[in-house]
């Protein structure tokens, strides 16, 4: 994942479409910061940030009850790691204390910093459905400023780890959020 420059988040940018013979993809290259993002029409763009005004705060919505649930259970307390590959299934690996409360900590400090997201979210969203390119810039500069160290594989709901919501947003984006043709930008 790309870091994160101020740049990032100007919200004006001249964008020149460029056809790259090595991906055999249309792009868009972003003259601010030089990052290339798959090309997708502005249609495209306008309805795929609708969407996202729709689903974003209805995901994290989720994704906080499941942490607040977490801390007022306890899980990582309660928790007992298993050792993988080993001769006895049952064989328990050491969870120290340190490192639950750490988990406990991160827990909470997503929890406070949810309604930051969401509102981020909210706006760069909004922002898309006038300015779709600047839009879409911004709200993957917002995913990648809070999920820094998030994996930019499609949403996985049987994987616990987090996953972007428009992960096709992100400059050298790899995947679609729904799976879609990656050879075409326009796809979901």
């Amino acid at each position: 994942m790309e870091s994160i420059c101020l740049k990032d988040f100007t919200p004006w940018n001249r964008w020149d479409h460029r056809f790259e013979a090595k991906h055999g993809l249309l792009l868009d290259t972003d003259r601010t910061t030089q990052r290339r993002y798959w090309f997708q029409e502005n249609n495209i763009l306008r309805i795929k940030c609708t969407l996202l005004l729709l689903w974003a705060p209805l995901n994290h919505l989720a994704m906080t009850v499941k942490r607040v649930f977490r801390l007022v259970t306890a899980y990582h307390f309660r928790k007992v790691k298993v050792m993988k590959n080993t001769f006895n299934p049952r064989q328990v690996r050491p969870y120290p204390l340190l490192n639950r409360l750490q988990k406990q900590g991160s827990d909470l400090l997503k929890i406070a910093a949810t309604p930051f997201l969401v509102i981020a979210l909210e706006l760069s969203a909004l922002y898309g459905i006038v300015f779709p390119k600047d839009g879409r810039k911004l709200y993957a500069s917002v995913e990648r400023l809070f999920f820094s160290k998030c994996n930019m594989k499609a949403i996985d709901l049987l994987s616990r780890k987090p996953a972007l919501t428009a992960p096709c947003f992100q400059p050298e984006a790899t995947h679609h959020a729904l799976g879609g043709d990656t050879q075409n930008g326009n796809n979901w």
